[in-house]
């Protein structure tokens, strides 16, 4: 029993660009960290208001920089 080698023609697949700076690499930390809070909270039946402080604080970590002279 042959085995057919047959090469597959796909368009090039561009490099991921991991951003590797410290800045980000904190923010993506306080990010998990405060998932796992979410998470930990609500696993021990915490009130909604102690589950959504965390919840809330990783909205404002992912929502756009406001500029101060607005």
């Amino acid at each position: 029993m042959a085995v057919e080698a047959r090469q597959v023609y796909r368009t090039p697949v561009k490099p991921i660009n991991f951003d590797t700076s410290q800045e980000k690499r904190s923010v993506q930390q306080v990010d998990f960290a405060l998932g796992i809070e979410a998470l930990e909270r609500f696993v021990n039946k915490e009130p909604l208001r102690r589950i959504y402080e965390s919840v809330f604080g990783i909205l404002a970590l992912e929502s756009e920089e406001v500029d101060p002279r607005l």
